[in-house]
């Protein structure tokens, strides 16, 4: 017999809480990211142990199956390649993999909790506000010298404001629909996350802004016309000419035209003995050295430690220059995947990335725009295209408040336009 079964309202109000607070506290706060984590976890274990099962749809245990894998997958590869190295297979380093297992009790707390969709909407906003006023304080303080760190450092500060603007931004017709004026809130949200971005100085967040822009067009499609459009399309474009002529005196501007000026030099010299040692273009050498690791390496990989072993060794060697060895992974994720793991690492990535980015795609083409479930869905839409795109240029599930994010925000999201409402199974 089944029984329809009420989460407890204390329950309920703190996994609220604790969804409303995790993209800013997690931007802005050191080790906040990985504290929520946690206690969300507990909370959705001990709730499934007063609540009971729930049935999950086809598309539901599919995600969490892509989850599970990448642990198991990770897990096993780990301990094939540290009995290859002759390392103890007790010596796991899998912190991070995980991790990666707490998105089933925390998906399961959201689901039970009934999320409303405003909860993710104020949610993302406050944390695009909170990481845009931060940025500016702290850049007047230092007058626009320098890189604005956060907690840890510029590059995970601005990948992290970039996917807040646009998740921010995402939510203007549910703000619209309460009041005409209130679409002035996403927009102020948009212009904060990609100002903080800009003071970051990190050249790979500020390059996606193009290609999310575009997946933006797509979605305001549908609200073309409305007049609340006119309003978000003529606000955008204010704010990118504000940016735009603000670009040259930033920190950002020298970085972009160092970072030009090494690539060109790297491209004509890389090739030249003599000539190794005058040149930097670090991401470039790192792809070049991953690129000849899985050329020798292509299905298995050389396990999670092997780059840094193979680049220091021929640093040693004198056949490259030095300056890359110091890093642990190629600052590519889909790289760093493939080096560690061989092809099927890259392909479990994907499968990663692609399985909810499918199920969000699915529901946007399926979901009405009165209960606002399109627009929710666009939200992760960002969350997931955002991340892809950031991890070309970094190994983002090796930080744990990426980790952290990712995971909370897309359990949240997938869990408030599930399609019916679970039924407790005793």
């Amino acid at each position: 017999m089944t029984k329809i079964k009420t989460i407890p309202d204390g329950i309920r109000s703190t996994t609220l809480f604790l969804i409303l607070i995790t993209p800013a506290f997690t931007n802005l706060m050191e080790h906040a990211g990985s504290s929520i984590m946690v206690l969300l976890t507990l909370i959705g274990i001990y709730a499934f142990i007063q609540q009971g099962r729930i049935e999950y749809i086809i598309s539901e245990k599919v995600i969490m199956g892509v989850f599970v894998l990448y642990f198991i997958f990770s897990l096993m590869m780990i301990l094939a390649h540290n009995f290859l190295d002759g390392v103890s297979i007790f010596k796991l380093h899998i912190d991070h993999e995980i991790r990666m297992l707490t998105i089933i009790p925390i998906y399961y707390l959201f689901v039970q909790s009934r999320l409303a969709k405003g909860t993710i909407w104020y949610s993302v906003l406050a944390g695009a506000v909170a990481s845009g006023l931060y940025a500016l304080f702290a850049a007047i303080s230092i007058d626009f010298s320098d890189r604005i760190i956060g907690p840890y450092n510029p590059c995970l500060f601005g990948y992290f404001s970039v996917a807040l603007a646009f998740m921010s931004l995402s939510g203007y017709h549910f703000f619209y629909k309460m009041n005409k004026k209130l679409v002035l809130l996403p927009l102020f949200g948009f212009a904060c996350g990609l100002l903080a971005a800009f003071f970051s100085g990190t050249r790979g967040s500020v390059i996606t802004i193009p290609f999310l822009t575009l997946i933006f067009i797509f979605q305001i499609r549908q609200h073309l016309k409305s007049f609340n459009a006119k309003i978000v399309i003529s606000a955008m474009a204010a704010i990118f000419v504000f940016l735009l002529f603000l670009f040259p005196h930033l920190y950002l501007a020298e970085r972009f035209e160092k970072g030009i000026d090494e690539a060109r030099d790297f491209i004509k010299n890389h090739e030249r003995v003599n000539y190794i040692g005058e040149y930097e273009a670090h991401h470039l050498r790192m792809w070049m050295e991953a690129a000849i690791i899985i050329k020798d390496h292509p299905f298995f990989g050389v396990g999670p430690k092997g780059y840094r072993q193979i680049v220091t060794n021929r640093v040693n060697t004198g056949q490259i220059a030095p300056g890359i060895e110091i890093f642990d992974e190629p600052h590519n994720f889909y790289l760093n995947m493939w080096t560690s793991y061989g092809i099927a690492g890259l392909m479990i990535l994907l499968a990663f990335f692609l399985t909810p980015l499918a199920v969000l795609i699915h529901a946007i083409r399926t979901a009405g725009d009165d209960d606002g479930s399109r627009d929710m869905a666009w939200c992760g839409v960002y969350l997931i295209t955002g991340y892809m795109l950031f991890s070309l240029t970094g190994t983002l599930f090796n930080r744990n408040m990426l980790i952290t994010f990712y995971l909370v925000m897309l359990a949240a999201i997938l869990s408030v336009y599930r399609p019916a409402a679970p039924r407790a199974i005793e």
